[in-house]
Parts: structure tokens; C-alpha cells; sequence
């Protein structure tokens, strides 16, 4: 373990601190006029709708200010959103928010929490990714080349990768569960859904989602150009040392239609 591994952890706790006192201390101050949050899970553009929207310098999005890490769940959720959001100076402010970041387990239902979110004015944008197999297929690249995004070309973007069938399958099982879970928490409240095929994909397409997205947070348009580069191939046999072993295990399934989407 090197020197920053052994820091990450008390900068954690040092900014969940400043952020529980900016939320006591400044209780009665008000928050930006904008807020949202940018809901949906791993690999399905969410980063790169947040790089697209912090473009605009009346826009402040932060990472996954919820994720548990090293030193657990936060103990106040919402007195800590408050907080991080009162930091800020700019009149748009959200974060990056994923169902494993949900407080459920803390006596809090996660209906519930996203519900008192949109009552306190927060919007929601939801990205979703049609084709879970490149999804999953994605994460595990992403979690062997120890890199999630690449901000410019990667030295590893010829490598090919094994992908394990079973754990393919645990993961495309899963991910069925979670959307279904989104889909529950989201059926009655206001959002602007983002399809990652149709609307982040291609780079020819940014400016229009975040055009759409501008709108909606009640914003201005500004010229927009994402920082970050895909890291998987649209043709994964390009990528994935086993792909035909993939292509036979996965046609024999109700997945098969994955196989013809892009």
C-alpha cells in the first residue's frame, strides 16, 4: 500500500466533515436554485453526461458524492447532499448517484429517498443502456485494465481480454434486477431519461443531448466537448479473446437479441 492509499481514507472523513458542518452550520441558507442528479448504474454514460454538463460554468457536478468506500455509508445522507451543494458557488449544482449508494438498510426506503430528493426541487436524469452484455462486458474490461475512463487514446486499447461466461451471465442477471429496481423508484416521479445508444454513443451526438439536458435543468446552452474516450470497442471481437464462445453461450439464452443491438 503506498503513501496515497494510506491518505484516501482521512480525506474522505475530512470532506465528509466539512460537509456535515456546512450543512449545520448554514442549515437556514439556500440551496442552489438548480439541483439534480445523475441516476443510473456503471457503464451507461453517466460520467460522460457529467463531463458534458460541467462544460457550462453555471454547472457544478460532482462524482459519486454518496459512494460507501472505505469508511462506510454515510450516517445523514440528506444533511450531507445539503452540504456538499452549499459549498458550492454555481446556480446548477448535482452529483453522480447509483443504487448501491442508496442509504436502504439505514431505515431509509429508497422509494422513499429519491422521492424526498424531487420534493426538495431535485431533477433527475436517468442513463440507461439498452444492451447489457456490452454493459457488463465493459465493467469487467474496465475492472481488469485497472481504468474505468480514458481521457485520451490508452496504450492497452489493442489487448484482448477473457471474459468469464459465468460471470457474464451473474452479471447480465443482475443487471435485469437492478433496472427493474430503477424502474420502480422512477415510474412516479418527473425525469429526463438518457439512452447511452441513441443519445452519448457517438460524439457527433453530444451536443444535442446536452442541449436537451441544458433545457432541462433551466439553463443556457453552451458549446460542449466531453473530455472522456470510449474504452471498448463497438465490435467487441476486436476486444474479447473468446467472443464466438460468448456468441454461442449467449444465442442459446433470452439474451440472444443482445447479441443483433448495437
Amino acid at each position: 500500500m503506498n503513501i496515497k492509499d494510506i491518505k484516501r481514507p482521512f480525506k474522505r472523513i475530512k470532506r465528509r466533515l466539512h460537509a456535515y458542518s456546512t450543512g449545520l452550520l448554514r442549515a437556514n441558507s439556500q440551496l442552489p436554485p438548480n439541483k439534480f442528479i445523475i441516476f443510473g448504474q456503471g457503464r451507461t454514460g453517466s460520467n460522460l453526461v457529467q463531463s458534458l454538463v460541467n462544460v457550462h460554468p453555471d454547472v457544478r457536478c460532482d462524482s459519486e458524492i454518496l459512494l460507501p468506500g472505505m469508511i462506510g455509508k454515510l450516517l445523514w445522507p440528506k444533511l450531507y447532499i445539503n452540504g456538499c451543494a452549499l459549498k458550492q458557488h454555481q446556480s446548477t449544482y448535482g452529483f453522480l448517484l447509483k443504487l448501491t449508494h442508496l442509504p436502504e438498510g439505514q431505515g431509509i426506503d429508497n422509494i422513499e429517498f429519491i422521492s424526498y430528493l424531487t420534493e426538495q426541487g431535485w431533477k433527475i436524469i436517468y442513463t440507461q443502456r439498452r444492451n447489457f452484455m456490452k454493459q457488463i462486458i465493459s465493467a469487467i474490461i474496465a475492472i481488469n485494465r485497472h481504468q474505468w475512463h480514458d481521457v485520451s487514446d490508452n496504450p492497452l486499447k489493442d489487448k484482448k481480454f477473457y471474459i468469464d461466461l459465468e460471470e457474464l451471465f451473474e452479471g447480465l442477471r443482475r443487471k435485469e434486477t437492478q433496472t427493474a429496481t430503477e424502474m420502480e423508484i422512477l415510474q412516479n416521479l418527473p425525469h429526463l431519461k438518457i439512452i447511452y445508444e441513441d443519445e452519448l454513443l457517438e460524439s457527433q451526438w453530444h451536443q444535442q443531448t446536452a442541449d436537451k439536458i441544458f433545457e432541462y435543468l433551466g439553463v443556457s446552452s453552451v458549446s460542449v466537448q466531453a473530455s472522456l474516450k470510449k474504452t471498448t470497442p463497438k465490435d467487441l471481437a476486436q476486444i474479447v479473446e473468446n467472443y464466438d464462445e460468448i456468441v454461442e453461450a449467449v444465442s442459446k439464452t433470452d439474451y440472444a437479441h443482445f447479441l443483433n443491438q448495437v
